[in-house]
């Protein structure tokens, strides 16, 4: 058993599914650093990959140290992303509960976009969308190719997430900044990039788009109307 490293063992005892193993070899072997280097597999990305029970995910959390949950493996898979890629929604909650932020910035070439936002949404994970964007993720972000939210949400045909960031209170006149090139409006992005299926599903996505629009614009326009009938009446006084 020399031969092998602690966190080998371990990953070992999660590949062969044996939960009791696992938990008596870090048991008798508590005061040893489970540690992993860029060449190690991370124990928690094995667990989430091969959907365990919690209970391997616990019991390696019992053990481990907490940066565990900031590092990424020699797959170079970070352990939050891959939950939001297989929907863990417990195991993003235990995250943000233990510090990590929900604009946590990702910056490896295995991950596709920068944000967990951003992940949520190209997964089409809707529930975790909204975890996310109640731990403060912010909607001002932009995918390498320069999509944002809302532009990613209709790449990928995500109506549900489409329809619930048009309900946030966020400027829905998004741009599509593509490297080299000049920004365009979102309208102008959803016409040249037609999405598989019939015209009534793109119209729909635009219509969506319109009505947000407008409401946001009346919405701006009653608030300053009240701010410069506040304005009139200071003047007044």
């Amino acid at each position: 058993m020399s031969d092998k490293s602690l966190v080998d063992w371990t990953c070992e005892f999660i590949q062969d599914q044996q939960l009791h193993a696992l938990e008596h070899h870090l048991h008798e072997h508590q005061s040893q650093a489970l540690e992993f280097n860029e060449f190690s597999l991370n124990p928690l990305n094995l667990c989430l990959f091969q959907n365990l029970p919690s209970g391997f995910f616990h019991t390696i959390l019992k053990y481990m140290p907490l940066e565990w949950l900031r590092r990424y493996d020699a797959t170079g898979k970070h352990p939050f992303l891959v939950s939001i890629s297989q929907n863990h929604a417990w195991q993003i909650q235990y995250y943000l509960d233990k510090g990590l932020s929900s604009n946590e910035h990702f910056n490896s070439v295995h991950h596709l976009y920068h944000t967990p936002l951003l992940n949520a949404i190209f997964f089409g994970h809707l529930n975790i969308c909204k975890t996310l964007y109640a731990h403060g993720a912010s909607l001002c972000v932009k995918t390498h190719t320069g999509l944002g939210p809302l532009a990613l949400a209709y790449r990928h045909s995500h109506s549900d997430i489409f329809q619930w960031l048009l309900s946030l209170p966020a400027d829905p006149f998004e741009t599509v900044e593509a490297p080299h090139q000049e920004p365009i409006s979102l309208l102008t992005y959803m016409e040249k990039t037609p999405l598989f299926g019939s015209t009534d599903y793109y119209q729909s996505y635009t219509q969506s788009l319109l009505s947000a629009q407008s409401a946001w614009m009346k919405r701006h326009l009653e608030m300053n109307l009240t701010n410069t009938d506040k304005e009139s009446g200071r003047k007044r006084l």
